[in-house]
């Protein structure tokens, strides 16, 4: 029995889709606000992409 096309290229076609309509929702969907109030008290680190800072309350 032959198919005319074959189940790999029905598999990646499926993909590819997959891939561009999770490239249009990421587009759509926006970061998160940075906390741009930071108290001169507060004691910040950064750690590679991380910050973390504790609040003197």
């Amino acid at each position: 029995m032959t198919t005319d096309t074959p189940r790999g290229w029905m598999f990646t076609l499926g993909l590819a889709a997959l891939a561009v309509l999770g490239a249009l929702a990421a587009r759509t969907v926006q970061p998160p606000a940075a906390e741009d109030q930071v108290s001169q008290t507060d004691s910040c680190f950064r750690y590679g992409r991380f910050e973390c800072c504790i609040k003197d309350d």
